[in-house]
């Protein structure tokens, strides 16, 4: 089937901008690209590459607030989000991008594409079949020209949200599964997290996971909620923790482990609950 793919006015008012930067521009023309409508088409070849029936023929554009009111998303409007359309109108799958020159690239995944997931799912919760909390395929497609892209951090989030299944596409083809530090029998870098125990590792940033706690003999994990619960702005924090907790449960449904997220579920605040109830569900 045909994709038109919906971008926000804001992805292209960001290229125009950045096609006057030289050193950004320099940086484009290394694939082969000189100016933003030649970085719209190859993003389309490269979605096209990534993914045969997507299919996508067509580019609109379209202003922030009517994708929002599109996706039936009940969070705030959203200058990253779009989506793929096919041909009888409906939504078939997200699109996300990271901008250009993107000054909070590190946190990119958690603050911009983790609000418009909630947002979606709020809406859904009630009538949510599939276990997943995005209930159709999410691309994120990194433009960003930077020396971000190779922050420790940054990778980490990109690993993350690959667990997640999303999927994640560089325009610049930027290096990241290094930062799982593993290797295969063959001495080849390992490219996926696949266990709980894959995911434990890759959350210990300093000697200890703080997003959840494996009981084999239980077969459980408990979720932890100290990281929302003692932030200032526990609304804020909670769009990177999701990015750590969600992975957990997924990988915790695939060992067959339940989830006790109930600490979560019984926050005050709607958000924080919504994803404790998400969590339940495991």
């Amino acid at each position: 089937m045909k994709h038109s793919l919906i971008l926000p006015q804001d992805m292209i008012d960001k290229l125009r901008s950045a096609e006057s930067d030289v050193d950004t521009l320099t940086k484009w023309n290394s694939i082969g690209v000189k100016n933003t409508s030649e970085m719209v088409g190859y993003v389309v070849e490269k979605l096209n590459q990534k993914n045969i029936k997507l299919s996508i023929n067509n580019i609109r554009i379209e202003n922030p607030s009517v994708i929002k009111d599109k996706l039936k998303n009940s969070g705030n409007v959203s200058k990253f989000a779009g989506y793929f359309e096919n041909e009888t109108g409906n939504v078939d799958a997200l699109f996300f991008y990271i901008e250009p020159n993107a000054s909070s690239a590190n946190d990119f995944l958690s603050r911009y594409v983790m609000p418009v997931i909630l947002g979606i799912y709020k809406n859904i919760e009630d009538e949510a079949i599939d276990m997943h909390i995005n209930n159709m395929p999410v691309y994120v497609v990194s433009l960003c020209s930077t020396s971000r892209m190779t922050n420790n951090s940054v990778k980490k989030n990109i690993v993350l949200a690959e667990t997640m299944g999303f999927v994640y596409l560089d325009v610049f083809n930027n290096s990241y599964y290094d930062v799982i530090h593993k290797v295969d029998e063959n001495g080849d870098t390992v490219t996926k997290i696949a266990t709980l125990e894959d995911l434990d590792d890759l959350l210990k940033d300093s000697g200890a996971n703080e997003y959840f706690d494996m009981n084999t003999a239980s077969k459980t994990i408990l979720i932890k909620s100290k990281i929302v619960d003692g932030s200032s702005n526990p609304s804020a924090e909670l769009y990177r923790y999701a990015l750590r907790v969600i992975p957990a449960a997924y990988l915790a449904s695939k060992k067959k482990f339940t989830v006790d997220a109930s600490s979560l579920a019984a926050n005050s605040i709607e958000t924080v609950a919504l994803l404790g109830r998400y969590l339940n569900r495991f």
